[in-house]
């Protein structure tokens, strides 16, 4: 009788809690994190594009005006612009990596 209670209480107790916290944690908390993940990757995939876009185009415009200025400066602002565009791609690349890596599932 004592074996059959504990081992009733024992699979009740430890199916219950193991049902009831796990499907809790995987389901609530898996999906708040998947979810809030997904939408901050978002926004931030979007402001990293405009500051791409702002850098760029404000490194043109700097070497534009270099350019204007005199050769040697022309070529400082161009090696310039050209470093910037290759920090904007590395993180553009990274961001994407990032992206793809976290849309595996988490938990």
């Amino acid at each position: 009788m004592h074996a059959y209670i504990h081992t009733y209480i024992h699979t009740y107790i430890h199916t219950y809690i193991h049902t009831y916290i796990h499907t809790y944690i995987h389901t609530y908390i898996h999906t708040y994190i998947h979810t809030y993940i997904h939408t901050y990757i978002q926004y931030t995939t979007v402001v990293v594009v405009v500051v791409v876009v702002v850098v760029v185009v404000a490194a043109a415009a700097a070497a534009a005006a270099a350019a204007a200025a005199s050769a040697v400066a022309a070529a400082v602002a161009v090696a310039v612009a050209v470093l910037v565009e290759v920090v904007v791609v590395l993180v553009v690349v990274v961001v994407v990596v990032v992206c793809y890596v976290i849309s595996e599932p988490c938990l």
